[in-house]
């Protein structure tokens, strides 16, 4: 006993070490928890309770329902399993699927019957599908649905955005940024873990750590209603969970093939950014191997995939782009003794992107390659401590690098904006560059009698360093673009930019403490709080940029109206902060440079767009005498000292009802109230004097009321800071029915409905998260006191959204993802430059339409896989045919919005016209080996 108290004691003090430098968050497994009864409710002390199924280290496990009739097994990796209940003078029961989920407890009340005449036999029964224990609204994606849902992409994004309430990597009201690139997914509102662990980037929020598709075990999506242990999120929390080796020897080997000719549909109607991309060929290849090196002891699991996706850039230009994506993936799990495991996980993502944005143009110099490279290492302990206590310490870190190789670095960018072609050198060099290592730890107690309850007890603690870097650079000096107006004029404008180069540096501690509550046999309670106290420093900046103490309350509670987990009622509030993103507070760090504005009209007149003719044209429009106005970033912004992190209450209240033994109905009520917008604001906003008049646009012949700033007083002084003005909140409601997997069909059918409303000029929430536009909202009459602003935000009002899989005879299995979503409303919106709207700091937006007036249709889009399967022996051979975009939809994600704006070169105006996110109708082949 002592020298396992002296390694506990080590391994603890080790961790404490390491914490200088660590990581945070959920978790990667979940546990049963069960009470034996007899026919008349009665508990059962002494029953003999085993458990078996593949994901088990070990061949079978077992324990003894206590004095009150409980038994639990914990710490268990997601998947089915199968319990076996035996008492001498009953029927022994067995129940041969019992779902586990990460983060979840699977309830099972095992009612045994009295045997016959000493003739026992067996009792087959089923395990409840509602979890009690919390009212934690969960999607949880097992790796038979991963593994049978058609994916366009194959990244775990796909399977995210099935999630009811989940849309475009956003979910919930939440918004935010989309990523970038092609190389990372999510948005800064989502929180993002691998195994338990926080992989989305420091600086903007999303991830670029993509984990091959074959070795998913788990995607979790978290809505509202989680415990204490989870934080760093206001839209969603998503958590992927990977594969583990077991006591067999498994493998797969899966190839697909998306050729050229006869593949694609065609929905563009004449729009040329609409008709599909040409294809050379997309080819994605992945092989995994997994089993024991020492059985019942020793486990490994390794994956590799490749995929080379060559296409031809819209607009003309004879270059494919080629994307090169790598995966690698090795874990290792131990099983030290029956109380201890350990587990060592590598993860790596190279990707290698060439002829990006090759567009038709000068020499085809619009373009650049896009090398990433990304690894990510993971190592978790778990032990039980005593039959009711459970220990898990997590140590990981990832290191990403992500650079822009230009074609013309010398020669500026030039757009024409009047037949939307582009020519000379992309805009903008750049390199990102992150790194992150983290440990949390957490304690589980459960306390069967304890002031005449039962308590799951769980106290943790998370501690993270971090950092993220920033180079940018326009590419010969600046950017310049015209347009022609009807007259025979043509504006031009420019951008100066000497870049900027920032790094920014993230120190976290975080402690919660939740305890989870049942009394009787129907009430849970659940009561927690999180504290968190991040900690922002900068490169070149003496002090603490900006520093936050974080309390977030969760409360919750669930009754079991029958006591048998099939009828259940629950509520919750909680207070969710977003994450401390290090890019909100860039323009605070030195190492940025003053932007410049020039703008001038000149007669229209025809433009050579020779390299060396776009270099003197940036030359002769950055002359003073066309300054317009001087954005000064190279200034660092002063920070708020009272400012705080953005944050939203949610409120929830839901019924679950089981049908039968495989079907569950959900219906839940949202509410979110955000808050504590970011902005900049000068100490100058409150003084400043504006003109009102009367603007008639050209375009829709509409007139709205501008207002012109008549003083002299500058903006230069800018602080970031917390709007009070900013409103908004969210009305949203879920309805999912979802059938497991029996009869050989499952499925899950939800409907969402979203009411958003704010009075914030931001249309998807990115500006929410980091405060980049709208200077002096607050006091700035053209956003607080324009009516054509305040209305709804950004916003699917409803989402119909159907997985579902059937294995049908002859082993041939049909497969469907359908998304139904109502389009993102939208509204006319210009430049204030166009109506020579004068400003200290700049250009605002005009809308010349009220907020949301316009809708476009609804999507319509249907993924469908029909596959063969062939068993060969102990193995068995998938073939795949894919369809994507079934309907051959549009599906509207950005939608042209200025009246001025064209495709190119067809001269056709994009106006109202959509961005598709989707492609039309594509179709891929393929097969899967598995042993």
């Amino acid at each position: 006993m002592k020298s396992r108290a002296k390694f506990v004691l080590s391994f603890f003090v080790f961790s404490l070490f390491l914490s200088f430098m660590l990581f945070s968050q959920t978790q990667e497994k979940g546990d049963i928890s069960g009470t034996v009864i007899d026919e008349q409710g009665a508990i059962l002390p002494g029953a003999t309770i085993t458990l078996q199924g593949e994901k088990l280290l070990q061949k079978a496990i077992s324990a003894v329902s206590n004095q009150r009739g409980g038994f639990r097994f914990l710490n268990l990796t997601p998947g089915v399993y199968k319990l076996g209940i035996s008492l001498p003078g009953f029927n022994t029961l067995e129940l041969p699927n019992v779902p586990v989920n990460v983060g979840k407890t699977t309830p099972v009340q095992a009612k045994m019957t009295t045997a016959k005449l000493n003739a026992e036999t067996t009792v087959i029964a089923t395990a409840p599908l509602i979890e009690t224990k919390t009212p934690q609204l969960t999607t949880s994606f097992s790796s038979e649905v991963i593994e049978t849902t058609p994916s366009r992409s194959r990244d775990f994004k796909d399977i995210m955005n099935a999630a009811p309430g989940f849309y475009d990597m956003s979910g919930f009201g939440a918004g935010g940024n989309n990523g970038w690139a092609g190389l990372a997914m999510g948005s800064a509102t989502t929180g993002f873990q691998l195994n338990g662990v926080d992989v989305g980037k420091p600086d903007y929020g999303y991830t670029t750590v993509n984990p091959l598709y074959e070795t998913i075990e788990e995607i979790q999506v978290i809505a509202t209603g989680a415990s204490a242990e989870y934080g760093n999120f206001i839209g969603a929390s998503v958590n992927v969970v990977t594969k583990s080796g077991t006591n067999d020897f498994h493998g797969s080997l899966s190839v697909g093939y998306t050729g050229g000719r006869g593949w694609f549909a065609d929905n563009s109607g004449g729009l040329v950014n609409l008709k599909p991309d040409s294809y050379k060929y997309d080819v994605p290849i992945a092989g995994t191997f997994s089993g024991p090196l020492i059985r019942e002891k020793l486990f490994f699991f390794l994956g590799a995939g490749y995929e080379d996706f060559n296409y031809k850039r819209k607009g003309g230009s004879p270059f494919y782009e080629s994307n090169q994506k790598q995966q690698y993936y090795a874990k290792v799990d131990w099983l030290v003794n029956n109380r201890n495991a350990v587990t060592l996980l590598w993860n790596g993502n190279p990707v290698s992107i060439k002829n990006r944005h090759v567009l038709n143009g000068w020499q085809d110099s619009t373009g650049y390659d896009f090398p990433m490279q990304m690894n990510t290492i993971f190592a978790s302990w778990n032990s039980t401590l005593a039959a009711n206590s459970v220990l898990y310490v997590k140590l990981a870190g990832y290191k990403d690098n992500i650079t822009k190789h230009m074609y013309a670095p010398d020669v500026p960018m030039y757009y024409d904006a009047s037949n939307d072609v582009y020519y000379g050198g992309f805009s903008e060099m750049m390199r990102d560059y992150s790194q992150r290592i983290q440990v949390n730890a957490a304690l589980t107690h459960y306390a069967d009698d304890f002031l005449r309850a039962s308590h799951e007890f769980k106290v943790g603690v998370e501690y993270e360093r971090s950092q993220a870097g920033e180079w940018r650079q326009y590419t010969g000096g600046g950017y310049f673009q015209s347009y022609n107006y009807e007259d025979g004029t043509t504006l031009w404008y420019a951008e100066q930019w000497a870049g900027r180069d920032n790094l920014g540096k993230l120190s976290r501690f975080c402690a919660f403490v939740q305890d989870d509550i049942k009394i009787g046999k129907k009430f849970f309670f659940n009561l927690g709080v999180r504290f968190e106290n991040p900690r922002l420093t900068a490169r070149y900046y003496s002090g603490t940029l900006a520093k936050f103490n974080l309390f977030s309350p969760r409360v919750g509670f669930s009754y079991d109206l029958g006591g048998d987990a099939r009828n259940v009622f629950h509520a919750s509030y909680g207070r969710y902060y977003n994450k401390p993103l290090i890019g909100t507070y860039y323009r605070a760090t030195p190492g940025n440079n003053n932007y410049y504005f020039y703008e001038t009209f000149l007669p229209t007149a025809p433009f050579d767009t020779s390299a060396e003719n776009l270099k003197a044209m940036l030359a002769y429009l950055t002359q003073p005498e066309f300054l317009a106005f001087v954005q000064p970033q190279g200034t660092p912004v002063a920070i708020d000292p009272n400012l705080t992190v953005n944050n939203t209450d949610t409120f929830n209240v839901g019924f679950e009802k089981q049908f039968g033994a495989n079907f569950v109905l959900s219906i839940d009520y949202i509410y979110k109230r955000d808050r504590d917008r970011y902005q900049y604001t000068s100490s100058n906003a409150a003084n400043h004097v504006y003109s009102e008049r009367q603007w008639t646009d050209p375009w829709l012949n509409n007139t709205i009321t501008v207002w012109d700033q008549v003083d002299s007083l500058s903006d230069d002084d800018l602080m970031l800071t917390n709007s009070k003005l900013e409103k908004k909140n969210h009305h949203l409601i879920m309805i999912v029915l979802k059938k497991q997997q029996s009869r050989h069909w499952a499925m899950t059918l939800s409907y969402f409905y979203q009411n958003s409303k704010g009075n914030t000029p931001g249309l998807d929430g990115e500006m929410d998260i980091f405060g980049e536009s709208y200077i002096n909202f607050d006091t700035d009459p053209q956003f607080s006191q324009n009516t054509f602003q305040y209305g709804p935000v950004w916003n699917r009002t409803h989402q119909i959204k159907l997985l579902t899989s059937y294995l049908g005879p002859w082993g041939l299995s049909l497969s469907a993802d359908l998304r139904i979503m109502s389009a993102l409303q939208w509204e006319t919106q210009v430049s204030s430059r166009f109506a020579d709207v004068a400003r200290s700091y700049g250009w605002v937006t005009l809308f010349l339409d009220p907020r949301g007036s316009h809708r476009p249709p609804a999507s319509y889009n249907l993924n469908l896989r029909v596959a063969k399967i062939f068993k060969i022996k102990t193995s068995q051979l998938e073939l795949q045919a894919d369809m994507f975009n079934l309907f051959n939809s549009d599906y509207y994600y950005r939608v042209g919005t200025t009246p001025y704006g064209v495709y190119s070169p067809s001269g056709i105006s994009n106006y109202g016209k959509p961005t598709s996110l989707f492609p039309p109708r594509t179709s891929r082949i393929g097969l899967t080996w598995r042993f």
